[in-house]
């Protein structure tokens, strides 16, 4: 462990014939002997460790006497790390830090691991040998400067500035950065006749003046990944703000081409005396020759201005949507201009848009999530935006995002409160008004106000291969095709997902949460379950009671640090074996770890 004195409080690890891993701490305890005589006696006590993606149920069974536990001190820079190394088919770190243990899987093509070992010279510092299933070894190095406190391992990056947002271009396997820095205020030239531009920079003046000088100066940068170098940058004008970054593919109308751009939407807030202008600016991205060698340059390839501020934006379809104040207007660009084909009257802010295919959802900061589809007919060349469905409660929407699961498509909503909402457009319910109104199909409290949502395609099940797992049957095959989860974070600094599931996985996970609701000990005694009902903030309406029927991951994470009779028990009064409950969460586990 993390001490002066490595073999302080020794930690015990063991590998269970079934895939489980146990880590036990050991301690001394006080006991009453013979004569009344005070013995002392070695105990363990369980420490839980959160296994992602691996153990119980879903091991292969056969593979498991391979395995073997290797421990291991000082691999890593700055004195390095310590702990034990699974190997077999699932291999796994076990890091001693802080008095607690962190679990963590391999990653990348050594999937089955039979050997370990570290490794030190001149040409490998503070190294490891891994030997893999395929008869292959691998001299290997962990990364530099990492920290492993976290769940995951973390390397910070010192920016000397205030990162606001971040996305990633697939096509160029880049990584776009807004951020923000203070400068030192320097005086425009305004033309005595332009009134408002005047009384902007009068509302900047007083702002930097109070602030010693100096006002943000907004920038947005390319980072290289893996080492996180500035590729290139290009810094905003005075006084204008990044309200959202976006890579869109969008189509010329000229040539007929996509093109995979950077658009940037931006607000020159002046104050509440003023209109906050903004602007729509679209980059190209391009590795070229400059100073004799090559590197990622951005262009500037289209500026267009608005009379409001543009909050939100995404690709649709080869066309660019934009939220420019209270207006949805989506954009074709010929290769020099963007010319607004089309819009939509939204009703107060718009903070979030969401595409897929035709289908747009977008989140209002007041007045809850809408959903519209896209309508273009090549052989009439009509566009329109047609609004199908929206939320008739007010809700005060930070994020919002798609649920795709197969074939159906659900709408995820997250409000200030902390709460998350699936919606569902069912223009066959009554309950729909003809479809008018999304129906609220669940509901989950998260604990803290979900700012950013990603969604990413779950891992499809594949054959029996390296990682030991059995063939799926093709029912399961067909059934994870086309499904996808959402990755969301809070302002909080907290992280987590949102994953559907078959409706008979579900149905029995659920009741095995009830059970361990009530026959766990809870966090400070109190009911896990009124815990994830949905709360509301002073002044502000309750909304219609919504289903509660969303799975808390963390709850039933608890079942694979109970007993073994205890697991048996859960799993019992759940109407399944123990060995299918592991299988169950391991499976579901191993779908979402996309790192």
């Amino acid at each position: 462990d993390a001490f002066a004195r490595a073999h302080e409080r020794p930690l015990l690890t063991a590998l269970r014939a079934d895939g489980a891993v146990l880590v036990y701490r050991a301690f001394t305890c006080a006991v009453a002997g013979p004569g009344g005589r005070a013995l002392t006696q070695l105990r363990f006590a369980r420490v839980p460790v959160e296994l992602e993606g691996g153990g119980g149920g879903a091991v292969d069974l056969s593979a498991l006497p391979g395995s073997r536990l290797t421990r291991f001190e000082r691999v890593g820079d700055r004195g390095g790390i310590r702990g034990v190394f699974v190997s077999g088919p699932q291999p796994l770190w076990l890091l001693a830090r802080r008095s607690r243990v962190l679990a963590l899987p391999v990653r990348g093509e050594a999937q089955r691991v039979v050997s370990f070992t570290a490794f030190h010279n001149v040409n490998c510092h503070a190294g490891f040998i891994l030997g893999t299933a395929a008869g292959g070894v691998r001299i290997c190095q962990i990364p530099g400067r990492m920290h492993y406190e976290a769940a995951w391992p973390v390397r910070k990056l010192a920016l000397r500035c205030t990162p606001h947002h971040v996305q990633y271009l697939p096509d160029f396997k880049l990584y776009a950065l807004s951020t923000s820095a203070p400068a030192k205020w320097v005086e425009p030239e305004v033309a005595e006749e332009d009134i408002h531009a005047a009384t902007v920079v009068k509302t900047r003046r007083a702002k930097a003046m109070a602030r010693g000088g100096v006002e943000e100066q907004f920038a947005v940068k390319l980072l290289v990944p893996g080492s996180l170098e500035t590729a290139w940058s290009r810094t905003m004008d005075p006084g204008e703000h990044v309200q959202a970054v976006k890579n869109v593919q969008v189509r010329n109308l000229r040539t007929g081409a996509l093109h995979s751009m950077l658009a940037v939407g931006t607000a020159m807030p002046g104050g509440e005396d003023t209109p906050c202008r903004g602007r729509v600016i679209l980059f190209e991205i391009s590795w070229q020759m400059v100073d004799g060698e090559t590197r990622w340059v951005g262009r500037v390839a289209c500026v267009r201005d608005a009379k409001m501020a543009c909050s939100a934006l995404s690709g649709l379809e080869g066309h660019l949507v934009v939220a420019i104040g209270t207006k949805l207007i989506v954009h074709a660009w010929d290769g020099a201009e963007l010319i607004p084909v089309a819009f939509f009257d939204t009703p107060v802010h718009t903070v979030t848009i969401n595409v897929v295919k035709n289908f747009v959802c977008i989140g209002d900061v007041q007045k809850g999530a809408y959903f519209f589809r896209w309508k273009d007919d090549p052989r009439t060349g009509e566009k329109n935006l047609i609004q199908l469905a929206k939320d008739f409660e007010s809700m005060d929407v930070l994020s919002t995002e798609f649920l795709v699961d197969g074939s159906t498509l659900s709408l995820l909503a997250a409000d200030t409160a902390g709460n998350a909402y699936v919606f569902a457009y069912d223009p066959k319910s009554s309950e729909s008004w003809k479809g008018q109104k999304l129906l609220t199909k669940a509901s989950f409290h998260v604990g803290s106000p979900v700012h950013r949502m990603v969604r990413f395609k779950l891992k499809t099940p594949t054959g029996a291969g390296n990682d030991g797992r059995a063939a799926p049957t093709p029912a399961e095959i067909k059934a994870n095709a086309n499904r996808h989860a959402v990755f969301f974070g809070t302002l909080d600094g907290s992280l987590g997902i949102l994953v559907p599931m078959e409706s008979s996985t579900h149905a029995k996970l659920e009741v095995l949460q009830r059970w361990l609701n009530y026959n766990t000990a809870q966090n400070a005694g109190l009911n896990g379950r009124s815990y994830r009902a949905p709360k509301t903030t002073e002044g502000r309406a309750m909304r219609s009671p919504a289903p509660h029927n969303l799975l808390d991951g963390e709850m039933l994470q608890g079942f694979e640090s109970l007993a073994w009779t205890k697991q048996a028990e859960a799993a019992d009064a759940a109407g399944m074996t123990r060995e299918e409950a592991l299988t169950y969460l391991h499976t579901l586990s191993a779908k979402t770890a996309f790192m």
